[in-house]
């Protein structure tokens, strides 16, 4: 059994504030009883709902709701344009639009499921998606942009994979990824022109960039912050950045291969990053009034190495060795000379009769 809308239009109304929910105990003014039923919504429009059982969203789904969304979009409602919430709840978006929402544009949390192919989310108050609490979602071929906060933002244990995706001019940072156990896997991701980063992973949470574009942003192309933070940056392009390209702080772990990272208007690495197994450069105590954690860029091996040879971190401490090395065969040397020459001058003296004891020697009874 399922339900399937066209070509609609919903409003909310003071009576009945929710265009659309369904839940597994059903609520609201279409209600599904069966859990795992779908409900396929095409070329809907759901717009300007209050609060009520969905919480002023648009379309909400709860415990085992699941809705097929094609075509469709929301439109000012007064928290989420759609938000699935609880274990098993899913939703599906198909070319779908969420503006002018007065929350998030699309939101999922509590283990809910949402995927994403071709839609837009613009001009939210807040977030354009959020994912948190354990709730997954699978985003492709997407816009994010304008948003009042961060354009995706996952938290408290969310897991996304962004698959061709765009978070433009967002207010905050195009992609946040923030809390243990929250994870980003982001393939041919562009994430710029936003007011802060283009991309945070903090907090202990983890992003594997693979083929992105981080250009442009008020801050940094790409930050990682804290400990058990963990970024993998691979065949990307972070330009033009207002202060720093990548920057890495407080514990966090950042691997790096076969970057372009140039033309950032500060340091196109701030921090310590480790390219793919080869140690970075550890910057030591700098003059007062320095920042010592702020490596010269020629001393940090952004690009794999390849078959280009070792870096030049990785040339000048072979350099330091080789210095270490002759120092100290110099030293062994004078003192070996030194032992020489005493020992010459031992045997060189008269020799001792026995019964004699040598100057300075304890005499025995």
């Amino acid at each position: 059994m399922g339900a399937t809308v066209r070509r609609c239009t919903m409003a909310g109304t003071r009576r009945s504030p929710t265009a659309i929910s369904f839940e597994y105990l059903g609520t609201g003014t279409l209600s599904i009883h069966t859990m795992y039923v779908p409900v396929n919504y095409t070329r809907c429009l759901l717009l300007r709902n209050r609060v009520g059982c969905a919480g002023g969203n648009g379309v909400g789904a709860d415990e085992g709701g699941r809705a097929l969304l094609t075509d469709c979009q929301f439109v000012g409602n007064k928290q989420c344009g759609a938000m699935a919430s609880g274990l098993h709840a899913e939703m599906h978006f198909t070319n779908c639009v969420a503006s002018k929402n007065g929350t998030h544009g699309i939101a999922a949390a509590g283990r809910a499921c949402i995927t994403a192919v071709g839609t837009e989310i613009k001009n939210s108050k807040q977030l354009g998606f959020l994912i948190q609490s354990g709730a997954t979602a699978d985003i492709k071929d997407s816009i994010v942009t304008k948003n009042g906060a961060h354009g995706i933002c996952l938290q408290l244990g969310g897991i996304a994979t962004l698959t061709n995706c765009q978070s433009l001019k967002n207010k905050q940072t195009g992609v946040a990824v923030m809390g243990a156990a929250s994870k980003a896997t982001a393939h041919e991701l562009t994430s710029s022109d936003n007011g802060i980063d283009g991309c945070h992973v903090g907090q202990g949470a983890e992003l594997d960039a693979c083929d992105c574009v981080m250009e442009g942003n008020e801050r940094m192309g790409l930050s990682a912050l804290g400990f058990d933070t963990k970024a993998v940056v691979q065949g990307c392009v972070i330009t033009g950045n207002t202060e720093h390209g990548i920057a890495q702080g407080q514990g966090a772990q950042v691997r790096v291969a076969n970057n372009t990272v140039k033309d950032n208007k500060n340091k196109d690495v701030f921090g310590n990053v480790h390219d793919f197994g080869i140690d970075a450069y550890k910057p030591s105590s700098s003059p007062k009034g320095k920042d010592s954690r702020v490596p010269k860029h020629e001393d940090t091996p952004l690009m794999g190495g390849g078959a280009g040879g070792a870096s030049i971190g990785t040339r000048k401490r072979i350099k330091n060795t080789i210095i270490v090395l002759v120092a100290g065969a110099i030293l062994l040397g004078a003192v070996y000379t030194f032992v020489s020459y005493e020992h010459l001058n031992a045997s060189s003296s008269t020799p001792q009769h026995a019964g004699t004891v040598p100057r300075g020697a304890r005499r025995t009874k």
